[in-house]
């Protein structure tokens, strides 16, 4: 399974798709990519957790800009678990 991490809300207003410095051009590109792997190999599952920081994640389920807190974690969690049990072979 390929994803993407949920970046922090603040990174939805910011010049950059996250903390790291990446260009939102550049996060678009990496989704497509990453896309175009999935839809080429049925054993690759990609989720865009991220959506563009259009995402579930809210201020509170960070520790900080960077890292998911433990609300965060299971909520992340529990996602990563429905998508895998639905794709298991």
């Amino acid at each position: 399974m390929l994803s993407t991490p949920p970046y922090h809300p603040l990174v939805q207003k910011a010049a950059a798709a996250d903390f790291d410095g990446t260009g939102h051009a550049d996060y678009r590109e990496l989704v497509a990519r990453l896309q175009t792997l999935a839809e080429a190999n049925d054993r690759v599952t990609f989720l865009d957790i991220h959506h563009g920081g259009d995402h579930e994640f809210l201020h509170e389920d960070f520790a900080n800009p960077d890292h998911l807190y433990k609300f965060g974690a299971a909520k992340l969690t529990a996602r990563l678990v429905k998508v895998v049990e639905s794709t298991e072979r």
